[in-house]
């Protein structure tokens, strides 16, 4: 793990990944890397990684495991089908929390620029009749890590 040491900045998580660490400043969330040094973090992968490496950190103290259900990216066709058949879900949320007792809440989230697709419209349409809270997170890095960190405060219990 790497621990970055900078005037202004605090290290928010670290990352399982000896080459990388997640730094907050000046109101702007980095990704650090011994080889390419700090680049602003936009994509929504990135947002995604950061979010659950912030989960890992907030599973500490709060009561509750996460995952992400791999449901993105380009597959062939045959793989698809076969995914399918196994029960992988279009629309599926980015973040599954689960936590006492027996609860889940879904995490959606998305870049700025980023939009709901119709199954994702679907899922939480169908999550709002099941009564299964379900919360779609928009923004840059930053403002989804408060966003998220919020939803965890008010929703799971201390352990």
């Amino acid at each position: 793990m790497i621990l970055i040491f900078a005037r202004n900045s605090r290290v928010l998580a670290p990352i399982k990944n000896p080459f990388l660490c997640l730094l907050y400043s000046n109101n702007e969330l980095y990704i650090g890397s011994r080889l390419k040094g700090l680049l602003p973090m936009t994509k929504e992968a990135d947002i995604q990684i950061a979010c659950n490496q912030y989960l890992d950190y907030l599973a500490k103290t709060y009561n509750f495991r996460h995952f992400h259900v791999p449901n993105e990216g380009k597959r062939s066709i045959h793989y698809h089908a076969k995914m399918k058949k196994m029960g992988l879900r279009s629309g599926c949320p980015d973040i599954i929390v689960e936590y006492p007792v027996g609860r889940i809440l879904y995490i959606e989230l998305k870049a700025p620029k980023g939009r709901l697709s119709d199954t994702q419209k679907l899922w939480a349409v169908q999550s709002e009749i099941l009564g299964t809270p379900h919360y779609v997170v928009k923004g840059d890095v930053s403002e989804c890590l408060e966003v998220v960190g919020g939803i965890i405060k008010q929703n799971i219990p201390i352990r």
